[in-house]
């Protein structure tokens, strides 16, 4: 009896019935025996439902749907609050809450449920999921450092590719202050970052720029770094990516010394030596080269070697010089 005057009163909140009509979840009541008394809301179009099919009929035709519902009935009528989510046919997702429902004395007469659409919300938290699997796959797998700071300059992300140049673990990285964590002692007075946390501005930001960082066993090397900014909840944060380029600085190097040592073997070798192109005009020429010709360099320039060359050699020579430049 108690239970009929509730759903009664229910229905009688004609403001309620407009409100749940509107809303995108269900309202329920189910009687002790399984009955659906009540079920209002828009949900119910959206879970794939009529509300003529629900009132008057038994739960249990959504025990084959929902194998698990039985139990958790039984457990309410005995005193529980259950929350849990539930799949329809129309492949929609509802957090379901089912709670008892008690008469004035007290006492179990029923159960009444709320199910809210959280489709969108599902959705929503696979595709940020999926989005950030992208994210970490990208960051694990870049030969690049990976660093964010926040706008005190703490290190709050730390990439694979950042445990191996530094040689810091994310474990011993997050949280630490990038600036005295990864630069050399002299330069932690020079951080260029003071106006970060307020204005989002460095003079690093927006550039590619070198500069010499220390790894965890001390040792200096140079490192190309690219740092860009973003808000975020009314604070400023930092994407870094960094590149060691000690092996690159080696080989700049040694291709320096390789010039320089071509160079002065060229300028100031015994031999006379030139550089031509394949229309035979002389492009560069030693100085032991003009001694040879009796030309200076500048008059070289400006002449091919036919120019140079005797007639009767110059067939030969010709030859010669096309077999050269085929390789």
């Amino acid at each position: 009896m108690q239970l009929n005057q509730t759903i009664d009163k229910l229905k009688d909140y004609d403001f309620l019935r407009i409100t749940l009509t509107n809303l995108p979840a269900v309202v329920f009541v189910i009687a002790p025996d399984g009955t659906v008394l009540f079920a209002e809301g828009k949900g119910i179009a959206l879970a794939g439902f009529r509300r003529d099919d629900l009132l008057g009929a038994n739960v249990s035709m959504f025990f084959s749907l929902c194998p698990e519902l039985e139990e958790k009935l039984r457990r309410v009528l005995e005193g529980e609050t259950i929350t849990s989510i539930a799949t329809t046919p129309s492949q929609r997702s509802f957090e379901v809450t089912y709670s008892p429902m008690r008469d004035d004395r007290g006492s179990i007469c029923g159960v009444i449920g709320v199910a809210q659409d959280i489709t969108e919300r599902i959705e929503r938290e696979q595709a940020l999921r999926e989005s950030e699997e992208k994210f970490r796959n990208i960051t694990s797998t870049a030969i690049d450092a990976i660093i964010m700071m926040d706008q005190a300059g703490r290190i709050s992300m730390w990439n694979d590719a950042a445990q191996v140049i530094f040689g810091y673990t994310e474990q011993e990285a997050i949280g630490q202050d990038l600036h005295f964590l990864v630069a050399p002692q002299r330069y932690h007075d020079q951080t260029m970052m003071e106006s970060f946390a307020s204005r989002g501005e460095s003079p690093l930001l927006g550039r590619v720029v070198e500069l010499t960082a220390k790894r965890k066993s001390g040792e200096e090397f140079p490192i190309e770094l690219s740092l860009s900014a973003f808000r975020l909840h009314d604070r400023w944060f930092s994407v870094g990516t960094a590149r060691d380029i000690a092996e690159r600085k080696k080989a700049e190097q040694q291709l320096r010394e390789s010039e320089e040592k071509f160079r002065r073997v060229f300028e100031e070798g015994p031999l006379g030596m030139i550089m031509s192109g394949k229309d035979f005009r002389f492009m560069r020429v030693n100085a032991a080269f003009c001694r040879m010709v009796g030309y200076s360099a500048s008059e070289l320039t400006s002449l091919t070697f036919k120019d140079i060359t005797h007639p009767d050699h110059l067939s030969v020579d010709s030859e010669f010089v096309k077999q050269v430049f085929s390789g």
